[in-house]
């Protein structure tokens, strides 16, 4: 929904351009990526005035002139947009999708310090927002708790079903804490029993679009002698304690 709603300001950017010629490109203007709070997103015009803008007006402006080939590489791009990935439970972060489905940050190219888990193809893209649940954890205010002990604490814990669920507590000066519960989820890996996830094809063909590094695994997965190996020490491996957090 914000990629939808910051197209329009990628159209708002386009008019811009084709009525001021002498807009320089955004990589030449000298703007620098900031980060402050305001409720308004900004165009072109107040962008190049100010001389700062964060992700949500660097990545519309980016896609409106790389489809007119405005850009200091002279790169026309027609299907160049705007997409959107999580970088936290409410917060998102904008980027330039390119028409081959490569992802250009203008964020970082104008001074923000990269993510670790910046993606870089629109797949990775929807991996990340895949990995955010649907359903909110429940939070409680809870009085002094001895066996939690002191600072921050997360655990895990493991169903009779299979299921995982995660608990956080966070102390608080007042002797008080906020402890917020994740919904179980059925986790499912690398350890599942065989056949049952990695195997279908629909996730193996999956896999196999995630860049170079998921098209090995998937031919691993696929190869018969990597099937039989894990069919045959799934039971060994399940033993390990907490190996299966690990995928």
């Amino acid at each position: 929904m914000y990629a939808a709603a910051l197209e329009g300001l990628v159209a708002v950017d386009g008019l811009i351009l084709d009525k001021f010629p002498n807009v320089p490109p955004l990589y030449g203007a000298g703007v620098r990526f900031e980060k402050r709070p305001h409720d308004t997103w900004r165009r072109i015009d107040q962008i190049v005035t100010s001389g700062w803008s964060d992700c949500e007006g660097l990545a519309p402006w980016r896609a409106a002139e790389l489809r007119r080939g405005r850009g200091v590489d002279g790169v026309v791009d027609p299907d160049a947009r705007v997409g959107c990935y999580h970088t936290g439970p409410r917060s998102y972060h904008a980027i330039v999708i390119r028409g081959d489905d490569q992802i250009e940050d203008p964020s970082v190219i104008c001074g923000m310090p990269p993510r670790p888990t910046m993606p870089p193809t629109r797949e990775h893209m929807n991996v990340i927002n895949g990995m955010w649940p649907r359903q909110r954890p429940t939070v409680d205010v809870i009085g002094g708790d001895d066996e939690w002990g002191s600072g921050i604490v997360q655990e895990f814990s493991e169903n009779p079903d299979g299921s995982i669920a995660a608990t956080i507590k966070i102390p608080l000066k007042d002797g008080t804490s906020i402890v917020a519960s994740t919904a179980p989820l059925k986790w499912q890996g690398i350890l599942s029993r065989p056949g049952d996830f990695l195997e279908r094809p629909e996730n193996t063909a999956a896999l196999a679009k995630l860049g170079p590094y998921g098209k090995v695994a998937a031919e691993i997965i696929k190869n018969p002698w990597a099937r039989q190996a894990r069919h045959a020490t799934h039971d060994l491996l399940s033993k390990i304690p907490g190996i299966g957090r690990l995928f």
